[in-house]
């Protein structure tokens, strides 16, 4: 009986996946919807958004209304409403609000659809250490199995597999939207030559259920080689009254370029600033005090974390130099120096600049302009 559970469960979740659209492998860069970054991102909205969403009035940094902001999330909202209270959303919520999205997405992405998500022996210790630090390996597995178990529960409750019929249509208009707003041919070798270096695959998984205007850099090790992802929520305002044309707000060719060099470009840059020696980030803290509260803001808590978004940042100025785009360079530069506060950009892009005109590599380069702070 057992055997006959399970292999009904996983047909039913062969069925869920198969209503997104598949993986779109046609150009350089993929297109990919995940059955269980959906759910998980209407669960972290529904969960940990919602309440300041929906309060009266409530306005992004910008003046515009977060009901209208967050459209798409707040109609799921008030269709399972009555879930608002359960406790398995609430502990699933909260796992998502304590890590990062490193943490959790790469985790889903790397699990069989819910209501079957279950950790197996090809997760590995260090994927998953987050969901319990300083602990041993079985208490990260276990921690992370009650995160999976949670949002298995509350799948089944919500009976969530009828929203990906229910929700096709707009799904098919997300990738109609997407793919005429691909980047150029030619932007990934623009980062490959930049950074000096490459990866498997390049996919950009638009979410229209992860809160609008958020989007994450993400990358999975697999036997190929690694791949990486730009995973993000909508970025304007959507129409979604089947009684009028369907817009879902992708449709922003400048914007997905600008976005995958970001994302894809954390990648690249996450990994070279960490390896930089802790007394050198340590050696020019002090410059933290001027933009801190800045920061904080964007989510940018400590030095360590700034300087590494500022080292992303100044590669997506200077690839879109490369690229051609010089107007789109210093429009870049002129909003992250004076709208975000990025103010140390020009030091560590002239320090990259000279260091790669000398022939030294992007990591070499890295530590030139570090030195300079």
């Amino acid at each position: 009986m057992k055997t006959i559970l399970l292999s009904a469960t996983c047909l039913l979740c062969l069925k869920i996946a198969a209503q997104l659209p598949p993986v779109d492998t046609s150009g350089e860069i993929h297109i990919r919807f995940d059955h269980n970054t959906e759910f998980a991102g209407f669960i972290f909205f529904i969960g940990s958004m919602a309440d300041d969403a929906l309060a009266p009035g409530a306005k992004m940094n910008n003046g515009q209304l977060k009901k209208d902001w967050f459209r798409y999330d707040i109609a799921l909202t008030e269709k399972y409403h009555a879930f608002r209270d359960d406790a398995d959303l609430k502990t699933a919520a909260g796992f998502m609000e304590n890590l990062q999205s490193t943490d959790i997405f790469p985790l889903l992405m790397n699990v069989a659809p819910f209501p079957a998500a279950a950790m197996h022996n090809g997760i590995s210790y260090r994927s998953i250490e987050e969901f319990a630090p300083g602990r041993d390996s079985l208490e990260a597995a276990r921690q992370a199995s009650i995160f999976l178990n949670a949002l298995n529960s509350v799948f089944k409750k919500m009976s969530f597999e009828k929203y990906y019929v229910d929700a096709a249509a707009y799904y098919q208009q997300t990738l109609k939207e997407i793919r005429s707003a691909l980047p150029p041919k030619g932007s990934i070798a623009a980062m490959e030559q930049f950074y000096g270096k490459r990866f498997t695959e390049y996919t950009i998984m638009p979410s229209l259920t992860i809160p609008s205007g958020m989007a994450f850099g993400l990358k999975l090790n697999r036997a190929d080689g690694t791949a990486v992802f730009n995973l993000f929520g909508p970025f304007a305002v959507q129409q979604i009254n089947r009684n009028t044309p369907i817009s879902l707000g992708y449709n922003n060719p400048q914007h997905i370029l600008e976005l995958s060099v970001h994302e894809f470009g954390h990648s690249f840059a996450n990994p070279v600033v960490a390896a930089l020696p802790d007394s050198l980030i340590l050696s020019s803290r002090s410059h933290f005090e001027p933009i801190r509260e800045a920061m904080d803001k964007q989510g940018y808590t400590t030095w360590k974390s700034c300087v590494t978004e500022h080292f992303v940042r100044a590669g997506e100025v200077m690839i879109a130099e490369r690229m051609g785009r010089t107007n789109a360079a210093n429009d870049l530069l002129k909003n992250y120096t004076e709208n975000r506060k990025f103010i140390y950009l020009p030091v560590i892009i002239e320090a990259i600049e000279s260091a790669l005109k000398e022939g030294k590599t992007y990591k070499d380069a890295v530590r030139i302009a570090a030195e300079r702070l």
